[in-house]
Parts: structure tokens; sequence; C-alpha cells
């Protein structure tokens, strides 16, 4: 339990320092296996690789062509769409978008990922 909570604060600095540089827009992509389970608890740079300072609804993620680059908080490492035209679902860095939009109410969107995202992709 306790590393969920470590979790939700971690999330919670990383989004208040967005917003604090005047940024009001940003997507939030979480992968599905819980932290708590593994054992593990993320640094802070990986947290910042799953956060888009723009505003990327499940709409425009999937129309976004292979091989686009996506600008995270965690500078100089963007994610790359690796979604083919024959694809049934999108995917950045090789990762499927599971659930798209789990929550959007226009400020803040959050996506579903199967995994994490490796910041050496």
């Amino acid at each position: 339990m306790a590393s969920k909570l470590v979790l939700s604060v971690l999330l919670f600095l990383v989004l208040v320092a967005t917003q604090a540089e005047g940024n009001n827009n940003f997507n939030l992509v979480m992968a599905s296996r819980t932290l708590s389970d593994k054992g593990y608890q993320p640094p802070l740079t990986l947290l910042q690789y799953h956060v888009v300072p723009s505003k990327l609804d499940g709409h425009a993620l999937e129309s976004l062509p292979h091989g686009s680059k996506i600008d995270t908080l965690l500078l100089g490492h963007p994610l790359v769409v690796t979604t083919l035209p024959t694809d049934e679902f999108a995917s950045i860095n090789g990762v499927k978008v599971a659930e798209r939009d789990l929550y959007n109410d226009g400020g803040l969107i959050v996506h579903g990922v199967d995994n994490f995202f490796d910041p050496a992709f």
C-alpha cells in the first residue's frame, strides 16, 4: 500500500511542477501493472518520461504518423510513435496504448499502456 501512496505523491509533484511553469495541458501515461505488485518504486525521471506537456487525447494520439516524436517532461527524451497503419491499437516506444482517455477533463488526459516506456528507446 505504501508503494501506491508514494507513486501518487510523486505524480502529484510532477503535475504541479508542470502547471507552475504556466502549461495547463498535459498527458499522463501510466502502465497498467501496479508498481506495488512488483515491489518497484520508479525513479522520478521515469515518471517524468510518462508525462507529456501537451494536450493529446486518444483521437490525436491515433492520428500521429509512425515515427512522430512527442516531448516529455524528461528533457531530451521524447516518446516515439510506433503505430503502423495496420495496427488495431496505437503504440508508443513499442508499447501498446491499451486504454485511451481513461480520464480526460480537458486539462489532464490519462491513457493506460501495457508496460513502462524505456527512456533509452
